[in-house]
C-alpha cells in the first residue's frame, strides 16, 4: 500500500513540475475610456430626471394613480409658466408604467418645490416607486 502511494506521489511530483520558461512582458496597448460620450452624457440627463414606476404584484399597476401622475403632470408647467417634459413609458403586461420627467428647464428651487410636491401626490398611494436622478428606463 504505501509502495502505491509513494509511486503515485512521485509520478505526480515529476508530471508537475516543468523548467521554468522565461516570461517576456509585452506593455499593453492604451485601453479605451471606459465610458463612451452617450454613456457620460445619458448619466448627465439622468441627474435632472424624477422616475415615477407604477409596477404590478399580480393585481395590475394602479390606474388611479397614473391618472394623478399625467393630471399633475399636464396641470403644473401653467402654474410655473415653464415646460416640464416628461415621457410616459409603458414597460410591462399589468400596466406598469414609468414616468420619466425631466427637470433641467428648473432651477434648484423649482426642482425641490417639484419634487416634494411630487412625493406628496403619491404618498396616498401604492405600488409606486419614486427615484430622483436617476436614467430613464429603455424599451428594447
Amino acid at each position: 500500500m504505501r509502495i502505491i502511494f509513494w509511486s503515485i506521489f512521485i509520478a505526480a511530483l515529476i508530471i508537475g513540475c516543468k523548467p521554468k520558461q522565461n516570461v517576456v512582458s509585452v506593455p499593453s496597448a492604451p485601453s479605451a475610456p471606459s465610458e463612451t460620450s452617450d454613456e457620460m452624457q445619458v448619466k448627465k440627463d439622468a441627474l435632472n430626471n424624477l422616475v415615477i414606476s407604477l409596477y404590478s404584484i399580480g393585481g395590475g399597476s394602479n390606474y388611479k394613480a397614473a391618472e394623478a401622475i399625467e393630471s399633475f403632470l399636464q396641470e403644473y408647467p401653467s402654474k410655473i409658466k415653464r415646460p416640464i417634459p416628461y415621457s410616459k413609458i409603458a414597460w410591462g403586461r399589468e400596466g406598469e408604467t414609468d414616468f420619466c420627467i425631466s427637470l433641467a428647464e428648473l432651477n434648484a428651487d423649482e426642482k425641490r418645490i417639484f419634487t416634494e410636491r411630487v412625493r406628496e401626490l403619491i404618498k396616498p398611494f401604492e405600488l409606486i416607486h419614486f427615484y430622483e436622478n436617476h436614467p430613464c428606463r429603455e424599451l428594447k
